[in-house]
């Protein structure tokens, strides 16, 4: 009992408000302009040909597309499971978020956040319609259609693998370097 004490004790120490406020607006602002720019696709892409637009002819158009799976269509279809895991799987992030990157470097909080802020997007998708709605779509080369939630879930991923590659890299080479003396 008194271990859980201290350690409550040291998030208390540890937790900056101010800090997670602003990191909470950041999630909200992020999950805002998914939905609003979603919203605005379906509304607009509808009265378009073939519910397309170009956005930048030769490299990227709008078309309106209903993701019932996961990412290149896994899990097709699969609703239910894929709002189970996506909660679960939120939640997990949610509790690293408030309680274990207190004193992590921003990027690894930014990381976290957008990964979070993405997925809380897509999931509020699945569950008022069944499909996450997608538009973005890269005419340049085959690639899936994808939304904004989408974009900061990859980003968030991709800032997270660098800041494990680099820290694991400085271990090793403090490792190393401390072997040596």
């Amino acid at each position: 009992m008194t271990k859980i004490k201290e350690d409550f004790e040291q998030f208390k120490k540890d937790f900056n408000l101010k800090c997670f406020i602003l990191e909470a607006l950041l999630v909200i602002v992020i999950i805002a302009l998914d939905l609003i720019t979603k919203h605005c696709a379906f509304q607009i892409l509808p009265t378009k040909p073939n519910n397309t637009s170009d956005f930048i002819p030769g490299f990227m158009n709008f078309v309106l597309v209903k993701n019932y799976g996961a990412s290149f269509g896994i899990f097709y279809g699969k609703t239910g499971l894929l709002i189970a895991f996506t909660i679960i799987s939120l939640l997990i992030l949610m509790l690293i978020w408030i309680f274990y990157l207190r004193k992590m470097p921003v990027t690894t909080r930014l990381s976290i956040i957008f990964i979070l802020a993405g997925g809380v997007g897509n999931l509020i998708d699945r569950i008022a319609f069944g499909y996450v709605r997608d538009f973005l779509n890269f005419t340049f080369f085959d690639f899936p259609v994808f939304n904004v939630a989408d974009s900061f879930v990859v980003i968030g991923t991709f800032m997270l693998v660098i800041y494990l590659i680099v820290s694991l890299i400085i271990s090793l080479t403090n490792k190393k370097e401390k072997n040596e003396q």
